[in-house]
């Protein structure tokens, strides 16, 4: 590796492919999927050899960053339900979006009120 490093800083210069090397190489199908990255932390973080014991009725830093991800993937999905409707929705299709609006604005409440415990 340590070859390759200065290899590739030697020839940056005359060829801006020689950084290449940097790029994350990860081979399809390889990498886990987010439930399975997800089912792993849980799995550690409930170990009995995990460092951190949460008390009963606590959730672990894993299922709290699991919570912000999907947060985050409902906002995308909003933003584009948003984007697909016409110039006059109806009343339906608004009533819609705001009661999904307000299901992430109290999702996100509750997520940043948790946030000092885990930061």
């Amino acid at each position: 590796w340590k070859e390759k490093e200065l290899i590739a800083h030697a020839n940056r210069a005359e060829d801006p492919a020689a950084m290449d090397i940097y790029e994350v190489q990860l081979e399809r199908g390889k990498s886990p999927t987010r439930k399975q990255q997800e089912l792993h932390l849980l799995q550690a973080q409930n170990h009995p050899d995990h460092p951190v014991v949460n008390p009963p009725g606590r959730r672990g830093a894993a299922t709290w960053l699991t919570t912000g991800l999907t947060i985050v993937e409902s906002q995308i999905s909003l933003s584009r339900d948003v984007k697909r409707l016409r110039m006059h929705p109806t009343d339906m299709q608004l009533l819609k979006v705001a009661r999904c609006r307000d299901k992430l604005h109290t999702q996100i409440t509750r997520f940043l009120e948790m946030a000092p415990t885990y930061l």
